[in-house]
């Protein structure tokens, strides 16, 4: 059977749609904001304001320590490099890139969400039914005030510097223009009094806010309201925006181009993201597959993102040839295939998995088929998620007296790149050499062709760590005597 035409014909069916997964755990009960790098910041009540990178992992941007009290909205300033936060406190933080803070403005009431035009002038909402603007020197006026608003607490803005705002007690949408007359734009239903709206961001002619229906709803310019993600069901399914539930969806913010919308929801301890259709991630690399007469392997990629999904394999030889397939998997299914049904003509080779949720696991056999090996020796290893991916890998533990191999890829690599290579043995560090990456060419080699191995040499680990931001991964084969393999995936550091 051919496998390439049968998966290619599985990924016609697919419908192209945008997605809805959970990027991370953690408390916020206040807004999200996109950053540099595909950052995402998220506020928590409790004053702390965390960074989210885009695999996932999380840490402390700035807390009390740094003048937080009670943070709430949230907007990032592209062209300075700057996350302002509202503290309900009554005054709006700065924060560098560094982590460096300070107070930007006082004064207020209770301030809420945060929109920044291309000038650098913020635009506040507080609780008060006033709008305040404040130039980036920190002084401040009032924009908008009037009972109309009810509790502003969502604001946006678009390219032609009209202000949305949303009244957090009756669901009404206003546009204020520049010359700061207030009009009534939309409202919308399904709420939950007298806490009707949350947080609300602006993408490509479209408002979109989080409200008490555990909808996500967009409201085009013409005042046209329509549910655009969620089932209004309280729930946590990721899948497809029309499957997929939220629970208390609070704050909401867009990448910095546009492509991706975070939402928080409160009091359960997750962020959500809405990927664009077809939109697809680095995921899984696979370091090494090969097949010739002499060695084979086998791929096995589990889905388990609750939903059907459809995936990107993007091969890499060590030549430089490139090759691409396109499958689908169902959720909570395996997809299996030999390196001769996917990439047959191709040996010595990376894979790498794109997918649209992370939750798809990977493994990887290779089998020595030699006669003096058993005919079909195999050895299995865990693929290495794209959240491994690190400047500096570990090979910890390295046998000399066996015959030791090394696999070293940049997934993401564009340019020729040096990699330092230092070998630790008993006595700390014994040598040190440099390699050249080809790109996102896999670079396979055995230990011997690289460093000196003393006879009684024993158990030996090497550190690689690329000289550029190129970020590796890598696979350490052992074989024995009768060119039995083992491995094991690098090591992140």
């Amino acid at each position: 059977m051919n496998y390439q035409l049968l998966v290619l014909a599985l990924a016609a069916c697919i419908v192209n749609a945008q997605t809805v997964d959970t990027l991370a755990q953690l408390r916020s009960d206040g807004d999200v904001a996109g950053g540099p790098n595909g950052v995402v910041y998220a506020s928590d009540t409790l004053s702390t304001v965390y960074a989210i990178q885009a695999d996932g992992s999380i840490s402390v941007f700035a807390d009390a320590s740094d003048g937080l009290n009670s943070p709430r909205g949230l907007v990032f300033d592209e062209n300075n490099g700057l996350l302002y936060v509202a503290n309900a406190a009554g005054w709006i933080t700065r924060i560098q890139l560094d982590g460096s803070a300070d107070t930007l403005a006082s004064g207020f009431s209770i301030p809420t969400g945060l929109a920044l035009n291309d000038e650098g002038i913020l635009f506040v909402c507080d609780h008060t039914n006033k709008v305040w603007m404040v130039q980036p020197d920190g002084s401040k006026e009032i924009y908008a005030n009037s009972t109309t608003l009810n509790r502003p607490n969502g604001i946006a803005i678009d390219e032609n510097k009209n202000l949305y705002v949303a009244s957090a007690h009756d669901g009404n949408i206003y546009r204020i223009d520049e010359s700061r007359e207030i009009q009534h734009l939309a409202h919308v239903d399904g709420l939950n009094i007298p806490w009707a709206c949350g947080y609300m961001t602006y993408v490509d002619q479209a408002l979109f806010i989080t409200n008490g229906d555990q909808i996500i709803h967009r409201i085009g310019m013409d005042g046209q309201v329509s549910d655009y993600a969620g089932t209004g069901e309280p729930g946590s399914q990721d899948g497809p925006i029309s499957s997929a539930q939220f629970n208390e969806p609070n704050g909401i913010g867009r990448s910095l181009d546009g492509s991706y919308l975070y939402v928080a929801e409160f009091g359960k301890n997750r962020i959500r993201i809405i990927r664009p259709p077809g939109q697809l991630d680095l995921n899984l690399v696979l370091p090494w597959i090969v097949n010739n007469d002499q060695w084979s392997s086998e791929i096995g990629l589990y889905n388990a993102s609750g939903f059907d999904q459809e995936c990107d394999l993007v091969a890499v030889s060590r030549n430089g040839e490139t090759m691409s397939a396109h499958i689908f998997i169902p959720k909570d299914a395996l997809f299996s295939r030999t390196s001769d049904a996917l990439f047959g003509d191709l040996t010595g080779y990376s894979i790498s998995v794109m997918s649209e949720s992370p939750h798809i696991y990977g493994t990887y056999l290779t089998f020595n088929l030699e006669a003096a090996s058993g005919g079909r020796s195999p050895s299995e290893t865990t693929a290495c998620p794209s959240a491994d991916l690190s400047q500096r890998i570990l090979f910890g533990y390295l046998q000399s007296d066996e015959i030791p191999a090394l696999v070293i890829v940049a997934p993401n690599g564009e340019a020729d790149s040096q990699v330092n290579l230092e070998l630790f043995g008993d006595n700390a560090l014994n040598a040190s050499i440099s390699v050249t990456l080809h790109g996102s060419q896999p670079n396979a080699f055995l230990l011997s062709d690289v460093f000196t191995i003393e006879s009684g040499m024993g158990a030996v680990a090497v550190i690689a760590t690329s000289n550029d931001s190129s970020l590796l991964c890598g696979t350490a084969f052992i074989f024995n005597q009768m060119r039995q393999p083992s491995m094991a995936p690098a090591v992140p550091l």
